[in-house]
């Protein structure tokens, strides 16, 4: 992660979240992921990188679909 982004604090903050939201995402088995946060990812709150991080997700196709899933994330 860039220091553009912010201080070492800052960035260890926007690394967390990155990781608690992809660790909470139904996400297919088997795909890497990187995620390149940009300068404003500092000023998001959790809600805001997490909707992001899904939208991406999803347009990516990356969710896992189970029989009983009705296409809802």
């Amino acid at each position: 992660m860039s220091r553009q982004v912010g201080n070492a604090v800052v960035r260890n903050q926007v690394r967390r979240r990155l990781r608690e939201v992809v660790r909470q995402a139904y996400l297919q088995e088997g795909w890497d992921m990187v995620f390149i946060a940009r300068t404003k990812v500092a000023q998001g709150d959790y809600y805001q990188i997490r909707g992001a991080v899904l939208d991406l997700c999803r347009r990516a196709g990356v969710f896992q679909v189970s029989p009983d899933d009705k296409g809802e994330v």
